[in-house]
């Protein structure tokens, strides 16, 4: 009995410490796995995700069909599916200065005096957000909250404005998914939906994996 409240009291305590520190140890190892790697690896955020994500399912590679435009189509790079919805992942990989206007429909970087212009990647990913709803919708999975998240990987990086809410560093990429992931109402039928759904109308998908 004596044995048996100590390993109770140990657990109480063991555990709660345990949920705390594992973030950050996770935290910690993805900034060294970043430190290592290539910030332009197309695969790195995939591969973090993969190895991080609680729960879910990463996407790779999705290209799909816009109802009534005949040949049209989408191209994703990354998605993510969990409780809390979809979430469409923009990269960054560049270091240097990045002006990011709030609203401005263009934004530029600027890296070692070379200056590159390129559209807001939210307001780029309105037409994506619509089309990966629609597919949801068809699933039979209503009012499906599709996120669009701007991730650099490089820590180089400075903002010229406070980076908004949906613009993450890698390293806690994890971290945003598992808290949305907490809070999501979407079940594992939903998920299963979904996901069917766009492997059925995806015109070459590269790969689907359990996270």
């Amino acid at each position: 009995m004596k044995y048996f409240l100590f390993f109770v009291i140990f657990a109480l305590v063991a555990i709660p410490i345990y949920l705390i520190i594992k973030p950050i140890i996770t935290e910690k190892y993805c900034r060294e796995r970043l430190r290592s790697a290539d910030p332009s690896d197309p695969e790195l955020i995939p591969q973090l995700l993969r190895a991080f994500m609680p729960s879910g399912s990463v996407l790779t590679g999705i290209s799909l069909p816009i109802p009534g435009k005949d040949g049209e189509e989408i191209s994703y790079g990354t998605v993510a599916v969990n409780r809390a919805g979809i979430f469409i992942i923009s990269r960054i990989c560049n270091e240097g200065l990045l002006e990011n206007p709030p609203g401005a429909g263009m934004w530029k970087l600027m890296t070692r005096g070379a200056v590159t212009e390129f559209p807001n990647p939210f307001k780029e990913q309105e037409s994506p957000r619509r089309l990966l709803a629609y597919y949801a919708n068809a699933a039979g999975v209503r009012d499906v909250k599709v996120h669009s998240l701007i991730v650099y990987t490089n820590g180089a990086l400075r903002f010229s404005h406070p980076p908004s809410k949906g613009t993450i560093h890698a390293s806690v990429l994890h971290t945003r998914l598992r808290k949305a992931n907490a809070h999501g109402k979407l079940t594992a039928r939903n998920l299963r939906a979904i996901i069917k759904t766009v492997k059925d109308v995806n015109a070459g998908i590269a790969d689907i994996s359990d996270a």
